[in-house]
């Protein structure tokens, strides 16, 4: 039996007694000897590695930890962790960083306020170096009305997707007015960035360009539908549709900015009175 009381026979020279007996002898015994670099019947061949002691780190264990003895949060070892790091930082397609950059912004502007998305903040939210900003955007005023532009788009997307656009007139608007009025509580900080660059930022694109320029895109579509609902005997008739655009965009932004600094008012109910303050102005007589 070896040392392990199996019967792998003796483990390594370490642990056998010396043969007594004479020199054939002492070489007969030897030849019976288990060589290291063969396996032993019974016993499986141990790696060089594994007879090595094992790897003691900073604190003289083996736990996975840095060289100042702090454990790794993950309990991953190093190795797996700079594979992990690895792949966060693969290549995205362009748009896919711009959209990372400018949803950073949006959601520092939206929570700390202007003041606070700087290029470093924003890099660091987004988990890139502040180089690769400038990498996408031609400079910080740039980006930030690339941030406000992508607030915009969010804002009309989310808007759009809930409302039926071939319902009567009235009800669609209705509708529309209804799910914006909880924007504040669900896009918040996409509305609070379009009013802080461009109300405070006229240096960012040029704010009010900005906000003519993507409130032109939305007056013609909501005219194209004013302009149906006149067709349709749903709208009166001696309306300018783009001046109403205009008005009702003007009641909704107002809306939606006593909102946001009033929460404690209920939505729907606000929604409802601009809808039907709206309304009673445009509805022919007949269909009221």
């Amino acid at each position: 039996m070896g040392a392990r009381g199996d019967r792998g026979g003796v483990r390594g020279a370490a642990t056998a007694a010396p043969p007594v007996g004479t020199s054939r002898q002492c070489r007969r015994a030897a030849r019976r000897l288990p060589d290291r670099g063969r396996t032993v019947p019974g016993e499986r061949r141990r790696s060089a590695a594994a007879a090595l002691p094992p790897r003691m780190d900073a604190r003289g264990d083996g736990g996975h930890r840095g060289v100042d003895g702090a454990d790794d949060p993950s309990g991953r070892p190093r190795a797996d962790m700079t594979a992990l790091n690895q792949r966060a930082r693969q290549r995205l397609s362009a748009e896919a960083r711009r959209l990372q950059l400018e949803t950073a912004a949006i959601e520092i502007v939206g929570r700390q306020g202007l003041a606070a998305a700087t290029a470093d903040e924003i890099a660091r939210t987004a988990g890139v170096s502040k180089g690769l900003l400038w990498h996408y955007f031609t400079d910080f005023d740039d980006l930030m009305a690339h941030a406000a532009r992508r607030a915009f788009i969010s804002l009309e997307a989310v808007v759009a997707a809930d409302i039926d656009l071939d319902a009567d007139l009235d009800d669609l608007l209705r509708a529309a007015i209804r799910r914006a009025a909880q924007l504040p509580a669900t896009h918040g900080a996409e509305l609070r960035t379009i009013r802080q660059i461009v109300l405070n930022l006229g240096a960012f694109g040029g704010g009010a360009a900005l906000r003519d320029r993507e409130y032109s895109a939305w007056y013609a579509r909501q005219a194209a539908l004013l302009r149906r609902g006149q067709d349709q005997g749903q709208l009166r008739a001696d309306l300018d549709p783009r001046l109403l655009a205009v008005t009702y965009q003007g009641m909704v932004d107002s809306m939606l900015d006593y909102l946001d600094t009033n929460p404690d008012v209920d939505p729907l109910t606000y929604a409802d009175h601009v809808a039907d303050v709206l309304l009673a102005g445009i509805t022919p007589p007949g269909k009221r």
